[in-house]
């Protein structure tokens, strides 16, 4: 509950397809941040540590507003970190971002 109201813009939710659970994301149509993530989720690279997009749909009363779909990730620090072994690896991964990556995204 008091996620929901840090961030007002994400929804959890259940997949019917798969019963997965996953959030839903507001975005602006055609934003920056929805067009990076999606590109991003489109390169096949183990260097790739982005979150995956599931789906994207826009909103049927308002084109200026889209969803964004995406699995429902825990906090990074559960579990907690036990080594500082493990807090260097991870601060490497959430730094790893080739820029051929990007090189598509003309946003």
């Amino acid at each position: 509950m008091f996620l929901n109201q840090l961030r007002p813009f994400l929804v959890d939710a259940t997949r019917i397809s798969d019963g997965k659970l996953v959030y839903i994301k507001e975005v602006k149509t055609g934003d920056q941040e929805s067009c990076i993530a999606s590109i991003l989720a489109a390169v096949d690279d183990p260097a790739n540590h982005s979150v995956p997009i599931l789906d994207t749909f826009m909103d049927p009363a308002d084109d200026s507003t889209s969803y964004i779909v995406m699995p429902f990730l825990r906090s990074s620090e559960n579990p907690p970190f036990e080594t500082v072994g493990e807090v260097a690896d991870f601060v490497d991964q959430v730094l790893e971002v080739r820029s051929d990556f990007l090189k598509p995204c003309l946003c």
